[in-house]
């Protein structure tokens, strides 16, 4: 079973620092442009932003950083360790995660993806997501309402 962590609501310095390194850890495995430790905490001081991590069997299996602003959000980042890809959990926790801000009041939800990132595409475009745009660096942005 896989649970849901928010991190600004984990209290306890130990398991917080276990919970960011886990998701650098992460970032620095799927991203060429990744995000460290510091650079998430800063995310987590502004207002509007949090991480949730997944935890399966005592494993951080995957992040997301995201932003919500009254009834819109924006999916900063998601990322699933490598090992656990094309198995269902980033699916599982992007639906958590699309659940969560539902409930707390966003109608939209945003994103954007490299064109050439094909598993993560249809990922979105499972969980309703449609494209709104392209950019001329190589991204496409997406909406799904909630």
């Amino acid at each position: 079973m896989t649970e849901f962590i928010k991190l600004s609501q984990v209290d306890d310095i130990y398991k917080f620092n276990e919970y960011i390194n886990s998701a650098a850890e992460i970032e620095s495995r799927s991203f060429a442009d990744c995000w460290n430790e510091r650079t998430l905490c800063e995310l987590l001081s502004m207002t509007n932003y949090d991480i949730i991590v997944s935890v399966s069997e005592g494993l951080v299996t995957g992040y997301c950083c995201f932003s919500s602003v009254f009834d819109e959000a924006e999916i900063l980042r998601i990322a699933v360790i490598p090992e656990k890809r094309n198995c269902g959990q980033g699916y599982v926790l992007l639906e958590h995660i699309l659940k969560m801000l539902s409930v707390g009041g966003a109608s939209n939800v945003f994103l954007e993806v490299r064109i050439g990132n094909v598993p993560a595409r249809r990922l979105y475009e499972k969980l309703g997501f449609e494209i709104i745009g392209k950019d001329k660096y190589g991204h496409i942005a997406l909406e799904r309402n909630v």
